[in-house]
């Protein structure tokens, strides 16, 4: 005895998991969240692993929606050389070069970020989370978070702010 499967049921099966595979589209929050900043998490995030007392403490990026509502906000907290930057927006909308979470992760936002009314936040103020963490973010991921942040930081199909 054979057992025959309709050919529906197959291409459909087949489509699903082709669907399931495919990334989520690049400049939404999801994608960058997805693909770097989940792992923020393993420090700014309530009793976080990598938690120090010393640590920006507004963020939290144990999940996609604290992460947004989080990077909406300004940097707290912040001492020695780094509390210049306390104060200033992690995102500016539409303004990826003013924006400090691009500072801390691309070398060229970091060296040219340079703030009118925050003039003492800059390179020399900025750390690279790129170094501290060992997690070099890729060039699409850049690209993506710039876009992201250029299109207006919309929460993936809402209103950017």
């Amino acid at each position: 005895m054979s057992f025959k499967v309709p050919h529906k049921l197959v291409f459909s099966m087949i489509l699903l998991a082709l669907t399931a595979c495919v990334p989520e589209e690049s400049g939404t929050f999801t994608a960058v969240y997805e693909e770097y900043f989940v792992e923020c998490a393993n420090c700014h995030a309530e009793d976080a692993p990598g938690y120090t007392s010393n640590i920006e403490k507004s963020l939290d990026f144990s999940t996609e929606d604290s992460a947004y509502s989080t990077l909406m906000g300004s940097a707290s907290g912040l001492t020695g050389n780094q509390a210049a930057c306390n104060g200033v927006k992690f995102v500016v909308s539409g303004d990826p070069g003013s924006s400090l979470v691009v500072a801390v992760v691309d070398e060229d936002v970091r060296q040219a970020f340079d703030l009118t009314g925050n003039p003492d936040c800059n390179v020399d103020s900025i750390s690279d989370m790129t170094v501290k963490t060992g997690l070099t973010p890729s060039t699409a991921f850049l690209d993506s978070l710039k876009e992201w942040i250029s299109s207006g930081a919309a929460r993936d199909g809402g209103l950017g702010f």
